[in-house]
């Protein structure tokens, strides 16, 4: 009985391999040729700048005291206003 059921299982776990062997094998791609956009361009120095002075601030946060780092968190967020404003638009929503 249960080599029945082990060989039934494994017949029909290989008639599903076969029907999505056929299946792939006869769907052809959809995707979309693109063409590859030019570089951005970056200030790295800039980039680098601006990143020490965020990893700078000390934001910690403390699960008891929810302003232990207040100032903190505002410091940062008055950074990302001045020098990420895209990135503080996200953030902000």
């Amino acid at each position: 009985m249960l080599r029945k059921l082990t060989l039934a299982i494994l017949g029909a776990l290989l008639l599903v391999a076969l029907a999505l062997g056929v299946n792939t094998a006869m769907k052809a791609s959809r995707q979309v040729a693109v063409t590859a956009l030019a570089p951005l361009p970056v200030d790295e120095a800039g980039a680098v700048t601006r990143l020490q002075q965020a990893v700078r601030i000390r934001t910690v946060s403390d699960m008891v005291n929810a302003q232990a780092n207040a100032a903190e968190f505002l410091k940062f967020h008055r950074h990302l206003e001045a020098t990420m404003q895209r990135a503080q638009q996200v953030l902000l929503g």
